[in-house]
């Protein structure tokens, strides 16, 4: 890796977001509004606008699903061909020293491999893609994987099993070893137009006899980059701490500067995440053309017999028509200095209209409400008596339950579907799910500790002792139906307490159900994933697990008059941050730290607000 390296990307800079300015209006005119328009018409094919939960997979299963599954993969393949695609021929070209390509003669040439892409090794390579960034945390995040992960509580539930523990690493690492094997695969089939395996095929017997060498390269570009990139945040904050020691939000002057520089900030991450992608390309494009013109790799694959190896190797670089005349964009880009003044103007502008009009600029959600999951946490029995007085003790706004209903027809709390999990002491019917025990077999479990007994609660005793205490999110879990829905909210309305409790499902029919006969009754739909828009849903809270929750969805959701739950917030990164947004409520086994949190936001001095709001956005981006 040399000067000459880093001197190469930052020339061809310009030429990566001209491609990018394309594509995307391209995406988002054609590509996103007839995914949009076929999404919809499928899932209403079914007779609902959206899926939730386990709806989703059931909806895939139909033929309408099946079809949508198809277009799917065929919209995913043809944003791989456009981004990295495109990323690969503009780096190859760099590479070659030759002129401006034609965009649209960039993807007329990518394009040839879609058909390629319609077999098993490209089912193979969309379903790599979609599964390594989640659990790896590395590889290209294309649009449709943006925001893709694993879900916190499926790993909080991996790190309980010690089996599933090695499963899950397993998995990560095997996704690792593809990942370094078949690295140039996209190298293979966009610059030499061929079929997915067969780039596999090249990519692995190019990697397995250059492992240190390409490591060695990966390692000095990743930490090269990982130190500049810490240098320049380092530096940022450091000049916002001087700042923030200086300003003052009460001044108009002054919060125009703040606002300006977090503009400035906004603009910069934007730029940032433009060129994350191109560059990871640009890195491995470069790899791949060193060891393949360096070693002695040319004569191996020509030595091999296989003809399709030997005309690759013969032409290396992509045959693509240099840009013969200035485009529209072209031109735009050539008048850098008047870009430059024109945005800087217009960020001046926005700050100074924000900032006299508006006097709080920043500040934290001071009424977010503390939901203390199952009860009230980690070191409680949960869903028991003893963790809702803790709750109640601590003077926290909700409890979240689960309730379930036995054979006899009375109702428990119990997050499982056994008690298995729960119970110190195991009886014979201990396996049994919940609507095959009878209270009187339940009763007899012990959910304490074996020095303090504690039964499994009935929902009527839960009420009780909530009743103008504490507010409840109650979860209705495991074979819900018509009578089960009637008799809590009949025992609900007995109490007077229809404005204290909110009764939330993962399965929206329950809820539609509620709001069609009974309306005066909060509802809120849990999820962490959903397939339709927001609007279909008609429901009071949306509670979204950590991984669905977005900025723009947040914003969209307030507007709609719906209001947002997060859960399970348990790390102390997410506390903080989910602390900081204007959502409704968090749901956490750590209740008292997030109260503690929310306390603490209410209470940061100027400067150190200032500093958490550049932090916040940071972080957010």
């Amino acid at each position: 890796m040399s000067i000459s390296f880093f001197y190469r990307f930052i020339k061809n800079i310009d030429k990566y977001i001209k491609y990018q300015i394309i594509t995307k209006l391209l995406l988002a005119i054609i590509i996103i509004p007839i995914y949009g328009f076929i999404t919809n018409y499928l899932t209403s094919s079914n007779g609902k606008y959206v899926f939730a939960n386990g709806d989703v997979i059931k909806f895939l299963m139909t033929p309408s699903g099946l079809i949508f599954s198809m277009f799917l993969f065929i919209v995913i393949i043809i944003e791989v061909i456009v981004e990295l695609g495109g990323f690969i021929t503009i780096s190859s070209n760099a590479r070659a020293g030759n002129k401006e390509l034609g965009y649209i003669d960039i993807l007329k040439h990518n394009f040839k491999i879609l058909p390629k892409m319609m077999n098993v090794g490209g089912i193979f390579i969309i379903i790599y893609l979609g599964l390594m960034t989640p659990i790896t945390g590395f590889g290209m995040r294309l649009n449709f994987f943006k925001g893709l992960s694993v879900p916190n509580f499926v790993l909080e539930y991996i790190d309980q099993s010690t089996f599933y523990s090695i499963i899950y690493l397993v998995c990560f690492l095997l996704l690792l070893y593809l990942g370094i094997k078949f690295i140039f695969t996209f190298n293979f089939m966009i610059n030499l137009n061929i079929k997915p395996l067969k780039a596999m095929e090249y990519s692995f017997r190019l990697t397995s006899k250059n492992k240190l060498k390409m490591i060695k390269a990966l390692f000095l570009i990743f930490a090269t980059t990982t130190i500049v990139s810490i240098v320049v945040i380092f530096l940022w904050f450091m000049l916002v701490n001087i700042m923030a020691s200086y300003l003052s939000l009460d001044n108009v002057k002054d919060r125009i500067i703040i606002v300006f520089l977090l503009q400035i900030q906004t603009l910069g991450v934007i730029i940032v995440s433009f060129l994350s992608s191109p560059f990871r390309c640009y890195c491995i494009t470069e790899v791949f053309y060193d060891i393949l013109e360096k070693g002695d790799e040319k004569a191996v694959f020509y030595k091999s017999g296989d003809k399709t190896a030997q005309a690759c190797v013969e032409n290396i670089y992509p045959c693509i028509r240099e840009k013969d005349k200035k485009s529209l964009i072209d031109r735009i880009f050539s008048h850098k200095k008047i870009i430059f003044l024109l945005i800087t103007v217009f960020l001046l502008v926005y700050s100074m209209v924000i900032s006299i009009f508006t006097s709080e600029i920043m500040g934290y959600n001071k009424n977010i409400y503390v939901f203390a999951h199952r009860g009230y946490g980690y070191s409680m029995p949960e869903n028991s008596i003893s963790a809702i007085k803790r709750s109640i003790d601590e003077h926290l706004d909700y409890i979240e339950i689960d309730v379930q209903r036995t054979k006899d027809g009375h109702y428990v709390l119990n997050h499982d579907k056994t008690f298995k999990r729960v119970s110190v002491n195991k009886p014979s019917y201990i396996d049994k799910k919940i609507p095959q025990l009878t209270l009187k077999q339940i009763e007899a479990l012990n959910i304490g500790s074996r020095d303090k007994v504690e039964k499994v609660p009935t929902l009527e005793k839960v009420l009780d002792t909530c009743r103008n205490n504490i507010k409840i999110n109650l979860e209705l879990k495991e074979d819900v139906n018509k009578k089960m829905i009637d008799d809590i909210l009949k025992m609900i309305e007995e109490r007077n307490m229809e404005k204290q409790v909110i009764i939330t499902s993962l399965d929206y029919r329950n809820l539609k159900y509620i709001e069609d006969n009974n309306p005066k009754f909060d509802t809120g739909l849990i999820y962490f994933i959903k397939l339709g828009g927001y609007k279909n849903y008609k429901v009071d809270y949306m509670i979204m697990e950590e991984g669905e929750v977005k900025k723009g969805d947040i914003q969209k959701l307030r507007n709609m008059g719906k209001k947002i739950i997060v859960w399970t917030v348990n790390s102390s990164d997410s506390i903080d941050k989910y602390s900081k947004l204007p959502i409704y409520g968090i749901i956490s086994d750590y209740p008292r730290e997030v109260k503690h949190q929310i306390k603490e936001n209410s209470k940061m001095g100027m400067d150190r607000l200032i500093i958490s709001e550049f932090e916040n956005r940071l972080d957010n981006k």
